[in-house]
């Protein structure tokens, strides 16, 4: 589920379901994709991560535990068509700034979405070496 291109922001959004008997909604129609995901946090925080950059984000989940449900993303191929479009356009003689601009100006946001219920406790970790 990685983005399709390395430079444009995207949106994150994360939904927490605290309460076991509540089930996160289906991805809406318009998803190009969903994955289920199963996330375990001991310490009861979820750091977002950038692939080679370090953590985007970190929110604190209501209790340590394990979550469970699906991420779905929107916009991904327009995103990275618009990108690779940009690309092809760029010039050497380009101004400088360019770049920041066009991606600053994508007409679409890539987006994605994860939905999670909290369904238990995390297994403990042993500390014995």
């Amino acid at each position: 589920m990685d983005s399709l291109q390395p430079d444009i922001d995207v949106d994150v959004t994360i939904r927490i379901w605290d309460v076991i008997w509540d089930v996160p909604p289906a991805p809406p129609a318009d998803a190009e994709g969903h994955v289920a995901i199963s996330i375990e946090s001991e310490t009861g925080f979820l750091v977002v991560n950038q692939l080679g950059l370090g953590p985007a984000g970190e929110m604190t989940l209501p209790r340590p535990g394990v979550y469970e449900g699906q991420a779905w993303w929107a916009n991904r191929r327009a995103v990275a068509d618009y990108y690779g479009t940009v690309l092809d356009q760029l010039t050497d003689d380009a101004p400088e700034g360019r770049l920041i601009e066009a991606w600053s100006n994508c007409p679409v946001t890539e987006r994605y979405v994860l939905d999670l219920a909290y369904t238990r406790e995390p297994e403990p970790v042993d500390e014995d070496p």
